[in-house]
């Protein structure tokens, strides 16, 4: 996970917003997992006071993000069912199963 850091006032989008760590996907399961605390530096450059940012997991949060990731893998499903009919689809062309593969694909980060 990319952690920014940037002010309340401005857009995600705005320069100012800048990336100051990153959270291992291994520290995200623990944190899952256990309600471990997950901690990292948010400190902007070496002259100033170090900064850390702690966030925990409660019970309450577990349920939407299992609803997000469920979500993602809808898509991602849906995708290799569009993949896998027009590969067994006998009237596609080879160069048309290509396109319509590459457009499937086109939706799936």
């Amino acid at each position: 996970m990319k952690v920014y850091r940037g002010p309340n006032s401005k857009p995600f989008y705005d320069d100012s917003h800048e990336f100051v760590s990153r959270v291992s996907p291994s520290a995200l399961e623990d944190g899952t997992r256990s309600n471990a605390l997950i901690r990292f530096n948010i400190t902007k450059d070496g002259v100033e006071r170090q900064a850390v940012c702690t966030a925990q997991f409660e019970e309450d949060d577990i349920i939407p993000m299992i609803g997000g990731l469920l979500a993602r893998l809808k898509v991602n499903q849906d995708c290799l069912a569009k993949i896998k009919a027009t590969v067994g689809d006998k009237k596609l062309s080879e160069k048309d199963k290509l396109l319509a593969i590459q457009a499937a694909m086109s939706h799936v980060k």
